[in-house]
């Protein structure tokens, strides 16, 4: 049993130090000998800028602090992605218009297109809501994201790709019937 008296010792125990007013910390003084050299940062590759610290923000209660680095922004990967799947929507759409042109003697040019419009316009779609994506997430981040022109240019092939895929599609019915 223990009792939490503070007057209470065991017998023999050395009693704890009485609480005093705290030290300031010194320094030791120069050429130490127990003190190691502070470490030198590796060299970097060329081109390879060193960071320097955006804000320091101080550990409470120690001598430490948290180094916040100023870090460049990235590029969205929405908003090439966004390009990218509009691009394709183009390119694929006007895979429409020549099998829509290419096919409308012989009567498969309907179908064939009809398969390319709807692959066309998918993709076109997705770019365009994967450019809505992205232009929130830029917006969102304090500059931290960039490429919102990337973003507008994947929001108007996606559209257009769409846009031509549809009107190829309708071509390509036109030009089977009038064949």
């Amino acid at each position: 049993m223990v009792n939490d008296d503070p007057g209470w010792a065991r017998p023999g125990a050395v009693p704890p130090p009485a609480p005093g007013p705290a030290l300031p910390y010194v320094a030791p003084p120069a050429g130490y000998p127990y003190l190691p050299a502070p470490p030198v940062p590796p060299p970097l590759p060329p081109g390879v800028p060193r960071l320097r610290p955006a804000r320091i923000e101080p550990v409470a209660g120690t001598h430490f602090g948290v180094a916040i680095p100023a870090l460049p922004p990235t590029v969205s990967g929405l908003a090439v992605g966004s390009m990218v799947a509009g691009i394709g929507s183009i390119a694929v759409s006007l895979l429409v218009l020549c099998f829509g042109f290419a096919g409308a003697k012989p009567g498969w040019g309907a179908l064939v297109a009809g398969a390319f419009a709807a692959l066309g316009f998918v993709l076109g779609a997705g770019a365009c809501g994967t450019a809505v994506a992205a232009r929130r997430q830029i917006a969102g981040s304090a500059g931290g994201i960039t490429g919102p022109g990337l973003a507008t240019a994947g929001l108007t092939c996606g559209m257009i790709g769409a846009g031509l895929a549809v009107f190829g599609l309708a071509l390509a019915i036109y030009l089977v019937r009038t064949a």
